[in-house]
């Protein structure tokens, strides 16, 4: 388990990182489904020739953990730490406005 995400690490962060717009494991992710469907060359293609439906199954059980690992970024399932504590003050404003309509609402026993 630490050996996969040590290793996912790397490639992430080598100098010869997967690019998203040549990667194959993204662009079956957002592949044409409709196309797939209605031409099975196109489907046997994307899949690298592959028919099987496990091996299609596992394939794309396999990109779904590249692209997490990889392309969290790239299609924007990530923040980077800028977006984080904007995120964050805004959050610590919104608590200050919720302690201040507390006080001033409080209950009388």
């Amino acid at each position: 388990e630490d050996m996969v995400y040590e290793s996912c690490k790397q490639l992430n962060y080598d100098q010869n990182k997967c690019k998203s717009i040549e990667c194959i494991a993204l662009n079956r992710a957002y592949r044409d489904r409709l196309k797939c469907c209605k031409n099975n060359k196109f489907r046997k293609q994307i899949f690298l020739g592959f028919t099987d439906s496990n091996e299609v199954v596992t394939q794309q059980l396999m990109d779904k953990i590249h692209n997490f690992m990889l392309h969290t970024f790239d299609i924007g399932m990530k923040l980077d730490s800028r977006e984080l504590e904007t995120i964050s003050n805004a959050s610590n404003e919104s608590n200050d406005y919720d302690d201040d309509d507390t006080k001033s609402y409080g209950t009388s026993d």
